[in-house]
């Protein structure tokens, strides 16, 4: 099961493709012991970002992303942590994602499933 929030879509773009990942290689296979979670959150690579927000991007870049906050969450609530938060990029506050976002959620996810 995948669980995301997505404000302009990228998000939506990046669990779906996860799910692809996913699905390819458990498939619709069933029951699991212990609840396995991964969190992921979709962000600007401040290394891109110019002018007066580098400052802004540099600091939200080490505080304030929503992929370690949640996968700490899942933790503290009982769920088993298999792959460290993850985040994909997008251009802008809004996207579209940067260039292979979606590959390498496919590729992120097929790990996770991996390692079931």
């Amino acid at each position: 099961m995948l669980i995301y929030d997505s404000q302009y879509g990228n998000t939506a773009k990046i669990a779906h493709a996860a799910g692809d990942g996913l699905s390819e290689v458990i498939g619709a296979a069933g029951s699991v012991e212990v609840v396995k979670v991964a969190a992921f959150d979709t962000r600007t690579d401040p290394d891109k970002v110019e002018g007066s927000l580098r400052v802004f991007a540099k600091i939200l870049d080490r505080f304030g992303y929503a992929a370690p906050k949640i996968s700490s969450s899942l933790e503290k609530n009982g769920g088993q942590v298999i792959k460290p938060p993850e985040g994909f990029y997008v251009k802008g506050t809004e996207g579209p994602l940067e260039e292979g976002e979606l590959e390498r959620a496919k590729d992120w996810a097929g790990q996770i499933a991996a390692s079931w």
